[in-house]
């Protein structure tokens, strides 16, 4: 059936065997490649690889930027919003939510044992 559609039908076996030889096949061009750049000749693999390297290195510097510059408007933000403008500042907030959620704890406990009682 699947030869009269002109489909071809591999075993197993057959398909590992043409996986092992694309693996060799890649094993062998990136050595090849490799031993290009010990030698220090420009191929065009190596012209790639550096215009890959650049382009790359482009896009690194230009996102560390913009993750710069956001989170810098993120802290003008919270700043903004929440009053928090130093670290003293965010330990007395923190304090306080957690004296508040003690005492809230501490009543809703208290009102838990009398009507458990």
């Amino acid at each position: 059936f699947f030869e009269q559609r002109g489909l071809v039908v591999y075993t197993k076996e057959e398909l590992e065997a043409k996986e092992r030889e694309k693996i060799a096949a890649e094993e062998e061009k990136l050595a090849k490649e490799m031993e290009q750049q010990q030698q220090g000749q420009q191929g065009p693999t190596n012209s790639k690889s550096k215009a890959v390297q650049a382009m790359v290195e482009r896009n690194a510097r230009r996102n560390a930027r913009a993750i710069k510059t956001a989170a810098l408007m993120l802290r003008k933000q919270v700043r903004e919003t929440t009053g928090v403008q130093s670290k003293e500042d965010l330990r007395n907030l923190a304090g306080d939510f957690m004296k508040l959620m003690s005492n809230s704890l501490k009543e809703f406990m208290e009102g838990y044992r009398e009507g458990r009682d």
